[in-house]
């Protein structure tokens, strides 16, 4: 990207999101490189529909940044946010993975795609309130059952990997399955917060 497009981005001036102790939240904090807002939903709906990888590869690295100057615990693996399967399919990727190879790569952490896995299709969420988003999501994400035999879970630290933070229904939905398949904490790093 050039410097005249990087300097238009929306970065988030409030990077962190801390969690509520009081609301039914099973994730901790959600970092997040820009607000939703001037060329960020172009960016994304690129990322998304257009096959383009690029966009993962000039935006991470602001992600990365973010969790870096915020201090994001080092000793974290990062995982993705599963598509459905016939999503994938007619994609060919996922953008959540695409961005966290990219953190991978650049805050040398590992990335693991074989842990969370999404057990149902759901309906594109856009233009749902909070409550249909949570019930939409009921029972989409379960873990593998390789991820749990190995017992790679216990005590370990997550940072969820998402392109969009709106209501956190989706990463919720994930921290709780995590957390119950006894991950320490889970932290979330999306390139965008509404």
């Amino acid at each position: 990207m050039c410097e005249a497009c990087v300097k238009n981005l929306p970065i988030n001036t409030e990077p962190v999101t801390l969690v509520d102790a009081e609301a039914r939240q099973y994730f901790r904090r959600v970092y997040s490189a820009f607000m939703y807002q001037g060329e960020i939903p172009s960016l994304v709906l690129r990322l998304k529909y257009n096959n383009n990888g690029d966009v993962a590869v000039a935006l991470a690295p602001y992600m990365a940044a973010t969790m870096l100057k915020n201090k994001a615990n080092k000793n974290m693996v990062l995982v993705p946010v599963p598509l459905c399967k016939k999503r994938q399919k007619s994609r060919g990727y996922n953008q959540a993975e695409l961005l966290a190879k990219e953190i991978g790569v650049i805050l040398n952490l590992p990335v693991r795609t074989d842990i969370l896995v999404r057990t149902k299709a759901t309906t594109p969420q856009k233009k749902m309130s909070v409550k249909q988003r949570e019930e939409n999501l009921a029972g989409a994400f379960g873990i593998s059952t390789e991820a749990i035999q190995g017992g790679a879970l216990t005590g370990s630290n997550v940072t969820l990997v998402d392109d969009v933070f709106t209501s956190g229904s989706t990463v919720n939905e994930c921290a709780r399955v995590l957390r119950e398949a006894g991950v320490k904490s889970v932290d979330v790093i999306v390139l965008a917060r509404v």
